[in-house]
């Protein structure tokens, strides 16, 4: 290293590992990150990065089902300031679906297991500020054998993207029965009762069900607990950000409070692509959000005050109430495609537009 690199350490203990860092590479500029905050706040400030070197999974209860390195490298691109990453595994069972992602990305130089030692890791910093990817022989990855299907792969196809919103909903704790799966992960009542037929066959394939075992809902559930970390990692970054919103009382149980009726933020989406129920309500508040709709990720948004005249007699979400409307923009002020008329209030965005589709349900 000829000195003066940029390096960032993302990781939940980085001030632990700051010492030999500081070190190793005392010509480097380095930076440390603990939480979201901090790195959104760094990579924000700063130019650009030679080498990220970040967590896969968080080591902090607090932030592991809210944060990870893969969202890490999710900042880093939406602030267009690539970097070649090096990502930290602990060396468990549930590292293992995020390595099968994270070495995908061409940003990510390689992976680094930290029951090597921190020797390894300085030498697999200086591979990355050369521009190289760490040697398998030397930095072996530990994804999954060649023949199993990775998830990442099966929720990137369009029925997969179904199958994660319904894995989704499970993993939040928010989903218990077909009724309160097909609320929670914004589908139909029938796609929801097709829970098997959406996530039985990965689950067969990556053998993590007995082939003379029955498949059955039970059988799902429990794979979505088992894969809960990345499940939600995914539902955060390519869905609805409150379809990953998990369900968690044991702080406050451990802080000496007594349990409570948890409450769910649903904000209205920004910047995605938004499915509206009920034009012409007036100036009604939006009361729900959530949900997708065919070949894009997407909000449903109830609005309240709908009168006989409004709700649509055919199929649709939330059992029909009020016709189907495509918005583009989000709700946040940006112009519609296709745009026809105004519906009404949206919080504090006054008017938007709207068109008219045949059909919202099932994907």
């Amino acid at each position: 290293m000829t000195g003066g690199e940029r390096i960032l350490v993302a990781a939940a203990l980085a001030k632990i590992i700051q010492p030999v860092l500081t070190r190793e590479f005392g010509d480097a500029e380095l930076e440390f990150a603990e939480d979201r905050i901090e790195v959104e706040r760094i990579v924000a400030e700063k130019l650009r990065f030679d080498v990220v070197v970040s967590d896969l999974i968080w080591s902090d209860h607090t932030l592991e089902f809210s944060f990870d390195g893969l969202d890490v490298l999710d900042i880093l691109r939406k602030a267009g300031k690539r970097a070649h990453v090096v990502f930290a595994a602990q060396g468990y069972g549930e590292d293992r679906d995020y390595v099968d992602e994270a070495v995908q990305q061409r940003e990510v130089a390689g992976i680094y297991h930290k029951a090597t030692g921190p020797d390894r890791l300085c030498q697999a910093i200086r591979i990355a500020v050369r521009g190289n990817r760490l040697p398998i022989e030397d930095f072996p990855p530990g994804d999954s054998p060649s023949g199993i299907p990775r998830i990442y792969d099966y929720f990137s196809t369009r029925r997969g993207m179904t199958a994660a919103q319904l894995a989704g909903a499970i993993a939040s704790r928010w989903a218990v029965n077909h009724t309160t799966l097909a609320a929670e992960a914004r589908v139909a009542p029938g796609t929801a009762k097709r829970l098997i037929e959406y996530l039985g066959p990965l689950i067969e394939a990556r053998g993590e069900h007995v082939g003379s075992l029955k498949m059955t809902p039970e059988v799902v559930y429990r794979w979505c607990g088992e894969h809960a970390h990345y499940i939600l990692s995914w539902c955060r970054r390519n869905g609805p950000p409150e379809l990953a919103e998990r369900l968690m009382q044991l702080p406050r149980l451990l802080a000496g409070g007594g349990p409570e009726e948890p409450t769910r933020r649903r904000p209205v989406g920004s910047g995605q692509r938004l499915r509206v129920l009920a034009p012409g309500v007036g100036d009604k508040a939006v009361k729900y959000t959530g949900g997708r709709g065919p070949g894009a990720l997407v909000c449903v948004i109830w609005v309240e005050g709908l009168n006989e005249q409004c709700r649509s007699s055919g199929p649709g979400i939330l059992r029909g109430r009020g016709k189907a409307l495509l918005v583009q923009g989000g709700l946040n002020g940006l112009p519609v495609q296709g745009a026809t008329r105004s519906f009404g209030r949206v919080g504090e965005h006054r008017r938007q537009q709207q068109q008219q589709v045949g059909r919202v349900g099932d994907v």
